[in-house]
């Protein structure tokens, strides 16, 4: 199928809850995609953040078939060889702690988990969230969705939280009290600007959830697996969370999502209360494992610290009229614009073939981790001449 076949095909069934580019995309190398008439474009959106080990990366191929060979599924009551080769690989990175791993198929789906584990663990029933957070959207999830617009259709009968602003302190104090189960944030919020939390509010919240006997979650599902130039971005941090929300790169291209927690929280949760279908099936675990294992041997965290200062180095001198800043972590930036993204990720698309993330005023950008060199050379002047081009 050429690309008009593809999207009209996909435009035609699709249910068109979200947008859609009119790009189709058939094939990936690395840090590269193909469309169907074979034009190439460097990828620094991944998936929304999901390649960090790169596109057809061997390693993971060779996995998946040699699975895909012996046994596709097998539900957790059941043990399996590969899930527990997973289990073992995924707990030796784990941030201090985290002792037990509740394994399903997304992010939004670790984030239900951990809903249903804190609430019925505390006993309690106030979930405190921050503003510009983003821990997906189905039903539980959507009540952390800080924008009303996205809770507003659901409200009588979602689980809202208490929002506070990010990295307020004062607030912070003001929301948690006794009966707070949980206290959830990404440490750099991708989706809203690229902001990362302070030490000190980090620190102010686990003083706080210690004092109150509620949980601290870390939602890791965009920063974990190398992002930030370390396994998580937790590993920036002197306190430790009661529990992580893990998806995207965890898996290596394919879906797993998981909750890690302490054996505290896993045991105060009544048996038998959830489960699913998918989660820890052998060929994602497959594809899991050697995930994790590229990233040990090829030192993809240190890479990906080198590279984030290298875009940083070619970067400094592109803030101007057009560009007000750059934040994140790692090899999470996020550029704050002057003006809509739409424009910019066009014309960064349309003329010099890099596909970026929009989200309203700041444009994201999340290029797998084992990204070239070269790549951030070009992509770093395609970004100066896009700026160019809008400040005259």
């Amino acid at each position: 199928m050429n690309d008009k076949k593809i999207i009209d095909v996909e435009l035609k069934y699709d249910c068109n809850f979200g947008n859609k580019h009119h790009l189709a995309l058939v094939k990936g190398k690395n840090s590269k995609v193909w469309d169907s008439k074979d034009n190439i474009y460097i990828d620094c959106v991944s998936g929304m953040g999901v390649m960090n080990v790169g596109h057809a990366n061997p390693e993971i191929i060779d996995a998946v078939k040699n699975q895909v060979a012996k046994l596709s599924i097998c539900h957790q009551s059941y043990p399996n060889n590969k899930r527990a080769e997973y289990l073992n690989s995924l707990a030796s990175i784990l941030p201090k702690g985290l002792s037990k791993i509740y394994l399903c198929n997304s992010g939004t789906e670790a984030t239900e988990a951990m809903l249903k584990v804190t609430l019925a663990a505390t006993k309690r029933t106030k979930i405190v969230a921050c503003k510009g957070g983003y821990h997906g959207l189905t039903l539980g999830a959507t009540g952390l969705a800080s924008l009303p617009s996205l809770r507003e259709p659901f409200k009588s009968i979602i689980h809202e939280a208490t929002f506070i602003e990010f990295n307020n302190i004062e607030e912070l104090h003001g929301a948690v009290d006794n009966n707070t189960a949980a206290v959830v944030f990404e440490l750099v919020q991708g989706s809203s600007g690229g902001e990362a939390a302070t030490k000190e509010f980090v620190q102010a919240a686990r003083e706080l959830t210690d004092k109150f006997g509620s949980c601290l979650i870390f939602d890791e599902v965009l920063t974990g697996f190398c992002r930030t130039g370390k396994w998580f971005a937790t590993n920036h941090y002197d306190s430790f969370p009661d529990g992580i929300i893990l998806a995207k790169a965890i898996g290596g291209g394919l879906p797993i999502g998981a909750f890690a927690m302490t054996k505290e929280l896993a045991d105060n949760f009544p048996k038998g209360i959830h489960s699913n279908t998918f989660g820890g099936n052998p060929l994602s675990m497959a594809a899991g494992l050697a995930a994790i294992e590229y990233a040990k041997r090829t030192n993809l965290c240190e890479q990906t610290e080198k590279k984030s200062d290298f875009f940083d180095c070619l970067s400094k001198n592109l803030i101007g009229r057009s560009l007000k800043s750059i934040k994140g972590m790692g090899l999470l930036k996020s550029l704050a614009l002057r003006g809509d993204s739409q424009e910019y990720m066009l014309l960064l698309r349309e003329k010099f073939n890099i596909l970026t993330i929009p989200r309203n005023e700041s444009l994201l950008l999340l290029p797998p981790l084992t990204i070239p060199y070269k790549d951030i050379e070009v992509i770093v002047r395609a970004l100066s001449n896009t700026f160019c081009k809008f400040d005259s």
